[in-house]
């Protein structure tokens, strides 16, 4: 797969993470397990939830950064943190690879597609902050968002602050959030294609 491509080829492992959200959407996490080569990683700092835009996906923090560099030696920032002693999972919200499943709807029926920031900020993440506060015993945990997941994780915290007061330390919010019409489709929805 396009993940274990690019994970890989920075020599990192992972373990797929499935979680529910309330509106039946089941999302994938890669957890970051360690190095390839190498002892399983053994956590000494907080837990990480990395997201991307709505319109990308978590390759992306993989993809773009292998791209983008001249230094074969450098490592992606999510990574780097794991090589610091963070936690990291990366979170594949709904209609992203990994995580096209419903309770209810298939791929490509509309109601599937028919969600928004807002639903993606009070479903998706606290699913998935919900498992991975679990996984850390429940010790607090940190957001690291760009672009539009700056948005849902905005709308997911003003919606019910007492959740993520109660599990989020940190939240770091990188890149401007996007502006977009409201016509633009999903673009992994089989219309978009």
């Amino acid at each position: 797969s396009q993940w274990s491509r690019y994970c890989n080829s920075f020599g990192y492992s992972y373990e797929p993470i499935e979680v529910t959200t309330e509106d039946g959407y089941t999302l994938t996490m890669m957890h970051i397990t360690g190095k390839t080569k190498g002892p399983t990683h053994v956590p000494t700092k907080s837990a990480i939830i990395a997201t991307v835009a709505s319109w990308s996906n978590p390759v992306q923090w993989l993809y773009n950064f292998f791209a983008a560099q001249e230094d074969p030696k450098a490592t992606p920032m999510p990574l780097a943190l794991v090589d610091q002693g963070h936690d990291v999972y990366f979170l594949f919200n709904r209609g992203m690879p990994y995580s096209q499943k419903h309770e209810k709807y298939a791929i490509d029926s509309q109601q599937f597609w028919d969600y928004s920031y807002q639903d993606i900020g009070k479903n998706d993440l606290p699913a998935a902050v919900s498992e991975v506060y679990a996984r850390a015993g429940n010790q607090k945990i940190d957001l690291l968002a760009v672009y539009n997941s700056n948005l849902s994780a905005l709308a997911g915290m003003d919606a019910d602050p007492s959740f993520f007061n109660e599990r989020v330390g940190k939240a770091a919010f990188l890149v401007p959030c996007r502006v977009q019409s409201e016509d633009v489709s999903h673009p992994y929805s089989p219309a978009f294609q």
